[in-house]
């Protein structure tokens, strides 16, 4: 047996749907099938029996059961409004029986839709610990069972990454909306800026509802070349001022800087040189966010008289 719409033990009812089904399938053509439901109290209640006939007995209050005759499937439906039972209704777990098989089982949650109204995704580039990040706002959500999550992927070239749940935060408040309870919802991520050329795109499934919208934003990634200088291969004079540069063809993207250390930019320049400076090493950075990718090292040579 299969209950068809049931998916990780639970069945979304839709409180704006006026065409809920449950389909449960897999029974023979010539074996009745039979519905019942546990209450949120844990009583185990009758919905009706659909036999080989179709003639299907719908003595509950709750559902209305058809079947096809010969069918090896039944339909189940809603005869109320969800919206105004939506707690009775969330609180049940539907049953599906036959008597050549083993009962089949699933949880049903009243959910309102999740409402997206923005999305985004941004890179943060502005300090050394470089970032990338995603929000989506929900104006409005409901689930009777609390299942609210937001599941997020970076795309590459074809790829996706799951991004993991320490890196992502949901919060919610709740207000109260023709007398019935309601959440705003705010979905986030932020994980360290990646590193492996490409150009990286977001995506997001939101429940209740499993809602995937657009989100807008994408990163493209270009790893910096390696540093090169024009300082002097021979030596240097004592009394004579050391100056030269260094630099990379291929800053990447976002830039890279390039610097000396000690000093605070990519211009190297040591005054007055002695013969105490000799053989005194010099190196250059290229720092990418957070990380040295690469470096190179100068050293000075002086002249002795």
């Amino acid at each position: 047996l299969d209950l068809q719409q049931c998916v990780s033990n639970v069945i979304e009812v839709d409180e704006t749907s006026s065409s809920n089904v449950v389909t449960c399938r897999g029974a023979g053509q010539n074996e009745d099938i039979t519905w019942k439901y546990i209450s949120a109290s844990g009583a185990t209640v009758n919905i009706g029996t659909c036999p080989p006939s179709g003639l299907c007995s719908n003595a509950n209050p709750l559902f209305s059961s058809t079947r096809s005759p010969s069918s090896t499937s039944s339909q189940l439906t809603f005869k109320l409004d969800i919206k105004t039972y939506r707690s009775q209704y969330g609180g049940m777990t539907l049953i599906c029986d036959t008597p050549s098989t083993d009962e089949i089982s699933c949880q049903l949650d009243v959910i309102h839709r999740a409402e997206v109204t923005s999305c985004s995704a941004q890179s943060n580039t502005s300090g050394t610990q470089w970032t990338v990040g995603g929000t989506c706002a929900v104006s409005k959500a409901y689930s009777e069972r609390n299942r609210y999550s937001c599941a997020w992927a970076e795309h590459r070239a074809g790829s996706s990454t799951t991004i993991p749940a320490s890196q992502t935060s949901l919060t919610k408040t709740s207000y109260t909306e023709g007398g019935a309870t309601y959440n705003h919802v705010t979905c986030s991520f932020n994980r360290p800026f990646p590193t492996v050329t490409g150009t990286y795109t977001y995506s997001v499934i939101i429940s209740p509802g499993s809602v995937t919208p657009t989100v807008p934003g994408s990163n493209t990634i270009v790893p910096p070349a390696k540093p090169s200088t024009d300082c002097p291969a021979g030596f240097i004079k004592q009394g004579d001022t050391l100056r030269c540069t260094c630099s990379t063809t291929n800053p990447g993207t976002p830039p890279a800087t390039v610097t000396w250390d000690g000093q605070s930019g990519a211009q190297l320049e040591v005054t007055g040189v002695t013969s105490s400076d000799n053989n005194k090493q010099y190196t250059c950075q290229v720092r990418w966010g957070n990380r040295v990718v690469h470096d190179t090292t100068y050293t000075l040579r002086v002249a002795c008289e």
